[in-house]
């Protein structure tokens, strides 16, 4: 049966290769359609023999239900077939996919040598009718800008050897920010691109999985944030979930400094033990000052363990997927220590900080449940060390909390609209605030975004989005001193093709 489905799914997609091509002669599909007869035949050796190893242990191949595709739907013939064939089978089925020169309407490209090249822009629009540094004293503000993102990967299959994925990624932008006429501990847009509209290469890295993905190592230049550490499936996407950086990441985590930020040189290692099917552990070493000089004399650190209930529970995951991520990291950078208002008792100097040999570290969590395929929650917390001065020169936070709900348009039949609020705080350190302004009030700074992602179509999403912040700055107005809360509407409009 292995051998009938997989021989006509090949034939399918060949077809559709022929159909959606242009200018393809009779004399090149017939070529095509021997190859693949071909191929066919030798899966089908591989899977007799296959099946005579199974036998011998006294298993079988489980019979398979999976309805067949549409031949121009590849990912559905993959999504529909591979499950259903043993690893070395379908390693070896899955590449001969990505062999096939494929055009498909509305689907993209699949570029001989199995590339596969996607594109996203993103444009922010947000103002505010109470700017709490606006430098001409203007309050009213209005700003926008765009980024852009162009994602090559290729997969992999060594048989064996195991399997590996590379990925490339480059980006480009330009904006106005809203952030600059804003006074805050963190800022409401992490879509923010300085690049002056240059292209530049933000990511590249060769990932490999070994003893059937229970090993996964990678290495390159990676984005910490969004692949290491404080991931979340409900708010760590700021072109299609939350905008604000308040919940796109810890605002408690001091990831690698300079222009790079959180893409910097490193490497990670994941382990995921098939005989504890329900925890995941990993750990990165990164070069923390985001540079390519004396890469690793300051190393940034990770290291977290996942715990999925689902998993543990045999729950559908689809229905209740969940991951609890414990956390913690160390920055190895040279940091300020901040010392109290007035008089150093070890030096005697007046200065409020003093340069030393310190590292910066920290620990966290990030949650995410699913509630049926409809809701979703997430939850984040986290600390680090009070007393010292980001490299970057920032204020000192030393804790923050978030939480949030998000929900899809399934009950009003728009199941591809997801709508989300969530609501966190973030605490300056104490004596951060007695050292640069004795007597300011130093209270948290609280946010609050909700956001409705309109999906128009496959490739454009619309999403209106509003914030509110109170106590910005622990203090409110910059020129008043007061409480004031700032009210913030905006628009991201999102392409993906």
């Amino acid at each position: 049966m292995k051998r009938i489905f997989a021989g006509f799914i090949l034939c399918l997609v060949s077809v559709a290769g022929s159909a959606f091509s242009e200018g393809v002669s009779n004399e090149q599909i017939m070529k095509e359609m021997k190859e693949l007869r071909d191929v066919v035949k030798a899966q089908n050796e591989r899977i007799t023999r296959l099946e005579a190893k199974l036998a011998e242990k006294g298993q079988g191949l489980a019979a398979s239900s999976a309805s067949v595709p549409e031949a121009k739907d590849v990912e559905g013939i993959r999504k529909s077939l591979l499950p259903e064939i043993k690893d070395e089978v379908r390693c070896a089925v899955d590449s001969e996919l990505n062999k096939r020169d494929i055009r498909i309407a509305d689907q993209g490209y699949t570029i001989p040598g199995g590339l596969n090249i996607g594109a996203d822009g993103t444009f922010v629009f947000q103002g505010t009718p109470n700017a709490n540094n606006a430098g001409d004293g203007e309050d009213d503000r209005f700003d926008g800008g765009w980024s852009s993102d162009i994602e090559i990967t290729k997969d992999f299959c060594y048989d064996e050897y195991g399997k590996g994925l590379v990925l490339i990624l480059f980006e480009t932008g330009d904006n106005d920010i809203l952030g600059d006429d804003l006074n805050l501990f963190t800022f409401t847009n992490y879509d923010i691109d300085n690049s002056d509209s240059m292209l530049r290469l933000t990511e590249l890295w060769y990932e490999h999985h070994l003893f059937d993905d229970q090993l996964v190592l990678r290495g390159g230049k990676i984005d910490v944030g969004s692949r290491s550490i404080d991931t979340n499936a409900f708010a760590n996407d700021e072109t299609s979930q939350f905008l604000s950086d308040m919940f796109r990441n810890s605002p408690v985590i001091e990831f690698a400094s300079g222009s790079n930020a959180y893409r910097v040189l490193g490497g990670s290692a994941a382990v995921k033990p098939a005989c504890i099917k329900y925890v995941e552990l990993s750990g990165g070493y990164y070069n923390a000052d985001g540079s390519w000089d004396q890469v690793f004399s300051h190393p940034f650190y990770t290291g977290e363990i996942n715990l999925m209930p689902d998993k543990l529970m045999e729950w559908d995951e689809d229905q209740w997927g969940g991951n609890y991520r414990f956390y913690s990291w160390v920055n190895d950078l040279k940091h300020t220590k901040i010392v109290e208002y007035g008089v150093d008792p070890n030096t005697g100097s007046t200065d409020v900080s003093t340069r030393i040999n310190r590292a910066n570290y920290g620990f966290g969590m990030s949650l995410d449940q699913k509630i049926t395929d409809v809701y979703g929650v997430f939850g984040r917390a986290g600390w680090q060390r009070p007393e010292l001065v980001p490299i970057a020169g920032t204020a000192t936070l030393y804790a923050a909390w978030s939480a949030g709900a998000q929900m899809t348009g399934k009950y009003w039949n728009r199941t591809g609209d997801v709508l989300g609020a969530a609501i966190g705080t973030v605490y300056p350190s104490e004596r951060y605030i007695s050292s640069t302004d004795p007597g300011r009030p130093s209270s948290p700074e609280t946010h609050f975004e909700t956001y409705y992602n309109i999906r128009i179509n496959p490739h454009l999403s619309i999403s209106p989005d509003l914030q509110w912040i109170w106590d910005p700055f622990g203090v409110g107005r910059a020129d008043q001193g007061d409480h004031d809360a700032i009210f913030i509407y905006g628009l991201r409009c999102q392409l993906d093709f």
